[in-house]
């Protein structure tokens, strides 16, 4: 949305969904969700994942039960987070499959 200024000056919100994803939520619902978007910082929607993982490895260990990637990707990431001076595991892991934004934010 960034790149493009019929949307950055345009809109002020812009929301991506995962083809398969249906949400039932009206005009005012909408409406609603842009004006939150665009009146805070850093004007961005995500919502908290629904099976309530239990931080980075929890996540990991999903996508590795799913078969969401391969193992040596995942093996990597691990070895990468660990790596990090600051890691900390227990955070909230948040869904991509909807999310928002304000196009207009300059973070």
């Amino acid at each position: 949305g960034w790149k493009y200024d019929q949307i950055r000056e345009g809109c002020d919100a812009v929301f991506f969904l995962d083809l398969n994803v249906q949400l039932e939520a009206n005009q005012s619902a909408w409406t609603e969700m842009s004006e939150r978007i665009s009146s805070t910082e850093p004007g961005l929607m995500q919502f908290e994942h629904q099976q309530k993982r239990s931080g980075i490895m929890d996540e990991l260990a999903a996508i590795k039960k799913q078969k969401k990637d391969n193992f040596k990707n995942i093996q990597n990431s691990i070895e990468w987070f660990n790596a990090q001076p600051d890691f900390e595991n227990d955070i909230p892991i948040y869904m991509n499959q909807v999310f928002g934004y304000n196009p207009k934010s300059p973070t």
